[in-house]
């Protein structure tokens, strides 16, 4: 059997011997280059363990932007660890969020701008962000808006009486609305991001299901003949799904400080017509308030908007939770 290691041996020796790496090359042609191109296999061909372990650490490269916990909840739920996602996070008000120089930079950055739309964020009104990444959730949902009368008020001594209406936009209280927005998301993920399409439409089905188990839940609960007061229109969504009279007002403040007589009287005067048992808070309303309301025979119900992480991280067990607590008797 021929010595196939023998040319080998000859290009070390030559080069020991000071005839030179070229020379030894030169005499052994073939093996030379059979040398040379194994050699970049091998450093070109071996793991480097240490930009391996890198690459998992650095995480996810793309990130998008949402505006309140009910849309980081559903980007979580169908995209995983696959997207970094920038939110208000425990902001109290996402509304009126205020991100900071550094935040604001990775939202330009960022590939797509998830909002509910429908003025429900004001903040974008003062940060500069590219439109065509800006995606309107409940765009689709136009023809199931409520919309709201403005409470009549007018700017400094010299203005003139004027209301500015608008939409509701606490969409994702109502189960079969969220559902909605979690298909549009779902639809733009998987647009934006078709490696993911596969894992998203699992996702997607999963957290749908979950989703619609709490629609049918709130079917369960509907009493037509429930009148409540709410301090703000944002439960107007969950009221109509519940199949309940919303009567709301603009308690700006929800009652938390002392209200003026005109929204005493408004209040008395919506009573002629009403008589309801509850009046619906986002936030518990002063013991002054709550007295005013006990002479009106008006209980009190705090409810969760689930607007920011103050809450908790979980949508789907605030939901459920919120609908739980929903044991409202309407009062003879």
């Amino acid at each position: 059997m021929p010595d196939v290691f023998s040319p080998v041996v000859e290009i070390i020796r030559n080069f020991v011997f000071g005839n030179g790496l070229i020379t030894a090359m030169k005499n052994n042609f073939f093996w030379s280059w059979s040398v040379c191109i194994a050699a970049v296999i091998f450093l070109t061909g071996c793991p480097n363990k240490e930009n391996k372990k890198n690459r998992n650490v650095s995480g996810p490269t793309h990130s998008v932007v949402v505006s309140n916990l009910p849309l980081q909840f559903f980007v979580n739920q169908l995209a995983g660890d696959k997207l970094t996602v920038i939110s208000p996070g425990d902001s109290p008000n996402p509304r009126t969020w205020s991100p900071d120089d550094d935040t604001i930079g990775r939202m330009q950055k960022a590939d797509l701008v998830f909002t509910h739309g429908a003025d429900y964020e004001q903040w974008l009104n003062y940060i500069s962000l590219d439109e065509s990444k800006i995606v309107e959730v409940a765009r689709s949902l136009h023809k199931q808006f409520i919309e709201i009368q403005g409470e009549v008020h007018k700017h400094g001594p010299e203005g003139k009486e004027h209301a500015h209406d608008g939409l509701a936009n606490y969409f994702w209280l109502s189960p079969a609305l969220a559902a909605d927005e979690v298909n549009k998301i779902a639809a733009t993920l998987i647009e934006t991001y078709p490696e993911l399409q596969t894992s998203i439409t699992e996702n997607k089905n999963k957290l749908l299901a979950s989703i619609l188990k709490l629609q049918k839940k709130i079917e369960t609960t509907k009493k037509q003949d429930i009148v409540v007061f709410a301090s703000d229109p944002r439960f107007a969504y969950l009221t109509r799904d519940l199949g309940w009279t919303h009567v709301y007002f603009h308690w700006t403040n929800h009652g938390k400080e002392e209200l003026p007589a005109d929204a005493w009287k408004k209040l008395d005067d919506a009573l002629t017509k009403n008589k309801p048992a509850t009046m619906l808070f986002p936030f518990a309303p002063s013991a002054k308030t709550k007295q005013e309301l006990d002479k009106r025979k008006i209980s009190v119900l705090v409810l969760d908007s689930i607007e920011s992480e103050s809450g908790g991280k979980n949508y789907l067990k605030r939901l459920e939770a919120l609908i739980d607590g929903l044991t409202i008797e309407q009062s003879d």
